[in-house]
């Protein structure tokens, strides 16, 4: 039986953990739908970019279980949602308290506004992930990584 997730409204979701499962490998050609959001975009245009930092990404045994390691941590000499995490929102919570990481959390609130907008336009069908990108750059050049 697959892992199920919870969606925004509290619905079990067991879609939005396979889409995520999918962009840790192949971010590029990913559509975000009005249903998707934060998730999708951390792994789709934040995590290559962490993962040119030398983060790590490993999928657990589930469907929908996956572990980030900053660079040098590894399960043995880390703990679980102090120094890794198995969650986008535990990670993004450790690249907020760090500096070095202020670029990438710039991006990911630039890309998340820019998001938004898109939703409430009614514009979201035809919007990658690489698109969503490009788009947030544009609009503020100092973004571009």
């Amino acid at each position: 039986m697959a892992r199920t997730t919870k969606n925004s409204s509290g619905a079990r979701n067991s879609k939005s953990s396979t889409r995520i499962r999918k962009s840790l490998t192949k971010t590029s050609n990913l559509y975000i739908t009005q249903k998707a959001g934060f998730g999708e975009i951390f792994f789709g245009i934040i995590m290559p970019k962490l993962k040119r930092l030398q983060f790590k990404v490993e999928l657990g045994k589930r469907s929908g279980d996956f572990f980030i390691f900053p660079p040098g941590v590894t399960r043995l000499n880390g703990k679980k949602r102090l120094d890794f995490f198995d969650s986008y929102r535990g990670c993004v919570e450790f690249l907020k308290k760090d500096n070095k990481y202020s670029r990438i959390m710039k991006l990911l609130m630039a890309c998340m506004d820019t998001y938004d907008e898109r939703k409430l336009s009614k514009d979201l069908p035809e919007l990658s992930l690489r698109q969503l990108q490009i788009e947030t750059v544009k609009n503020d050049p100092s973004l571009k990584m």
